[in-house]
């Protein structure tokens, strides 16, 4: 009985998940901006990350309304991933709701992060 109780649990979750995919869609690519180890300041505070035209590109086209999410993809290994971390936090700080904010592997560079502006299919 409770190996069936837990089976069904299993199986709805993953219906639930592969209809939200299928319903989904894909997302539509607003704006790409890459953004180079070297432009990362080496004295972050509001000021330094603002300054980046990447950053300004992002958060200004932002638009929660209109079903929006930024995808950084990151380079691998533990500093790619500290760094996306890094970047969504400040991202999250400047005003960017963090349910908004995914953080992607595979960014094609060992020393770059790329930012995509998405808007939502289906919204």
């Amino acid at each position: 009985m409770r190996r069936s109780f837990c089976f069904r649990i299993v199986v709805a979750l993953w219906v639930l998940c592969c209809s939200a995919v299928v319903f989904s869609g894909t997302p539509k690519i607003l704006l790409k901006e890459q953004i180079d180890r070297t432009q990362w300041p080496e004295q972050r505070n509001s000021g330094s990350v603002l300054a980046l035209t990447q950053i300004n590109a992002i958060l200004s086209q932002f638009d929660e309304v209109q079903a929006h999410r930024v995808t950084i993809r990151y380079p691998g290994g533990d500093l790619g991933n500290a760094w996306a971390l890094e970047v969504r936090d400040w991202l999250v700080a400047l005003g960017m709701p963090s349910d908004a904010v995914i953080l992607e592997p595979g960014s094609g560079g060992s020393d770059q992060l790329i930012l995509l502006l998405e808007k939502l299919s289906g919204f």
